[in-house]
């Protein structure tokens, strides 16, 4: 997950040759360094993301759970 949304935030900028963070608009020589980069300095917003995600996976399988007690 951290992977995908790192990807999601990279623009590259000049085919083959310059990426940047799209978070912070940083330029990068390679893709890889921009998802170092976005791990490393932008960290509070993967955390967000991940507890957001888990957050509604965990009502999605609450609400999906036929074997829950029945709210009376």
């Amino acid at each position: 997950m951290k992977n995908q949304y790192c990807l999601n935030k990279t623009k590259e900028v000049v085919e083959g040759k310059k990426y940047v963070c799209k978070v912070c608009e940083k330029a990068f020589k390679s893709m890889d360094f921009v998802v170092k980069h976005i791990k490393n300095k932008h960290e509070d917003r993967i955390v967000q993301l991940n507890y957001d995600f888990f957050k509604r996976e965990a009502r999605e399988n609450y609400i999906n759970d036929l074997k829950r007690t029945q709210d009376m």
